[in-house]
């Protein structure tokens, strides 16, 4: 009887120590081909999470990392251009009344080929968004809706674009003060059974 008190108070223990370290982490990843023309003097708004695709962080968690991914990215023009990608918070009906400048992408990669031809080749663009630029996502997603935007300085095509927001457990329990009290426990255990015999 008092070898299996003491297996329920190691096990006890154990789950203790376990349990709550656990983290909980969620990925969730927007896709869009909807912007693979993008002309020269137009803003583009992609509203990434907007009413039917409206998202919240989930509970207990916040954004540990979130990053934009454009695939073969490029212009028609054989010369240094630039397009600039903002952060969008939706205000009333404007996607742009609230904004912040995420990078400049700069199209500068051309060359000559063989022949001596330029060339103008395709990128794959990644941006990783800074923890301050993170801080402000989470406060345009208060409302669960921000968006990405988009001023081309010449002519962009592309064949995909993905956003991805990586969350976790807002707060976890160091392991080291969970062991402590989990052998604490367990010392309690064996005092106990030491008292009883």
């Amino acid at each position: 009887m008092k070898k299996a008190r003491l297996r329920f108070i190691c096990y006890t223990a154990l789950i203790l120590v376990l349990v709550p370290s656990m983290a909980f982490s969620t990925t969730k990843i927007w896709n869009s081909t909807g912007y693979q023309s993008m002309e020269h003097g137009v803003d583009y708004a992609w509203k990434v999470a907007n009413n039917g695709t409206s998202w919240s962080i989930p509970s207990g968690e916040i954004i540990t990392s979130a990053y934009l991914d454009i695939i073969n990215l490029n212009n028609w023009a054989i010369e240094t251009d630039y397009m600039n990608i903002y952060l969008l918070d939706r205000t009333g009906d404007h996607w742009w009344d609230v904004n912040t400048l995420l990078t400049q992408f700069k199209d500068e990669n051309e060359y000559k080929d063989a022949s001596g031809h330029w060339v103008n080749p395709k990128e794959n663009f990644h941006y990783d968004l800074t923890t301050d630029e993170i801080a402000v996502l989470t406060s345009y997603l208060s409302d669960k809706r921000f968006g990405l935007g988009f001023d081309p300085n010449c002519h962009y095509y592309d064949d995909n674009m993905t956003f991805t927001i990586n969350t976790n457990t807002a707060s976890v329990p160091e392991p080291a003060t969970m062991l402590l009290l989990g052998l604490g426990l367990m010392g309690l255990a064996g005092a106990r059974r030491k008292f009883w015999q």
